[in-house]
């Protein structure tokens, strides 16, 4: 093994949790994660144990629904009452955007609803 092997290698630190390394000289924790195949490394943006298994959970979760989200769409089975379902839960989710945002796009959601409607039995 060559010497700049060895020093990287030491670099990164093995936690006694899954899926969690901690950088060495920064100390700062990283979730390791594999989605279908994918090795997936993120920050955690934290140096304490407690806070970086917590963000690791969250971190996973939104990494396989982002994934399912994006194979769905690939494989071809995504309709239109589908991405309008995942459209809507991101729009209630999305804290940044005001309440009045998000009635104004409701109402347009339905503008095209009904005009759909009326296209096809027209």
């Amino acid at each position: 093994m060559r010497v700049k092997d060895k020093i990287s290698k030491n670099l990164w630190l093995k936690t006694p949790f899954a899926n969690l390394v901690r950088y060495v000289p920064s100390g700062i924790y990283f979730s390791r994660i594999r989605v279908r195949g994918k090795l997936i490394r993120r920050a955690l943006k934290t140096n304490k144990l407690a806070v970086a298994k917590l963000r690791l959970a969250d971190l996973e979760k939104v990494e396989r629904q982002r994934i399912e989200i994006q194979g769905a769409v690939t494989r071809g089975n995504l309709r239109f009452r589908g991405a309008l379902a995942i459209f809507r839960g991101r729009l209630h989710n999305d804290s940044s955007l005001k309440p009045r945002t998000k009635e104004f796009r409701e109402e347009r959601i339905s503008g095209c609803q009904h005009s759909v409607v009326v296209w096809r039995f027209t």
